[in-house]
Order: structure tokens, then sequence, then C-alpha cells
């Protein structure tokens, strides 16, 4: 018996926790950030890996490379690194975001090179 009512009273305090979570406009608030900040996660790893597979494919089907496209992930990865960083004041994701914009900036000039050499700009 002793058992049974241990669980009912368990069960009774997460439901007054789940209560008190909902009328807590705080707590509601940061369960959504959380929910947010975890949908940006995801999406930038799904962007990131089918920008993986649209490199490898057209490297092994046209023999080139765009480096546009480096320059659209990397651009992602320098804003979120370094905001990330920057807010949090943790220097490795601040260095990560310096390195990633530098990277960006490479293949930024490397993409209008690649333009210019082929006609594509003036």
């Amino acid at each position: 018996m002793s058992e049974n009512t241990e669980q009912e009273k368990m069960n009774t305090e997460n439901t007054e926790s789940k209560e008190n979570k909902e009328k807590d406009p705080k707590i509601k608030e940061l369960y959504l950030i959380e929910v947010e900040s975890k949908g940006i996660r995801i999406a930038s790893i799904v962007s990131i890996i089918l920008a993986i597979i649209m490199f490898i494919l057209e490297i092994v089907l046209q023999g080139k490379q765009n480096f546009g496209m480096y320059a659209l992930v990397g651009s992602f990865c320098t804003v979120s690194f370094y905001y990330y960083g920057y807010r949090t004041k943790r220097l490795p994701y601040t260095l990560t975001g310096l390195i990633w914009g530098a990277l960006t900036i490479f293949f930024i000039v490397m993409y209008i090179l690649d333009m210019v050499d082929h006609g594509g700009v003036l």
C-alpha cells in the first residue's frame, strides 16, 4: 500500500508542476525559446548535410566547384557560431565563428575571381 501512496503522491506532484509550468509565462517563454533554438540547430544540420551532398554531386558530375554555395553555408555558420560565442562569452565559439568568417570571405573572393575568369562579370 505504501508504494501506491508514494506513486500517487509523485503523480500529483508531476501534475502540479505541469500546471505551474503552463501558468507561469516565464517558463512558457523559455520553453518557446528552447524549441526555436533546437529548430534552428536541426535546420542548420540539415542544410549543411544537403549542401555537402550538392557539393559532391557538383564536383562529380560537372568537375568544378561553385564557391558561392560554400559562401552561403559559411555565412550561416559564421553568424551562428560568432553570435552564440559573443552573447555567452565563450571563446571557443567566438573563435570558430571568426574562422568560419575567414573561410566565407575566401569563398566569396574565389567566387568573384571564378566569375571574372569565365566572363560572368564585366
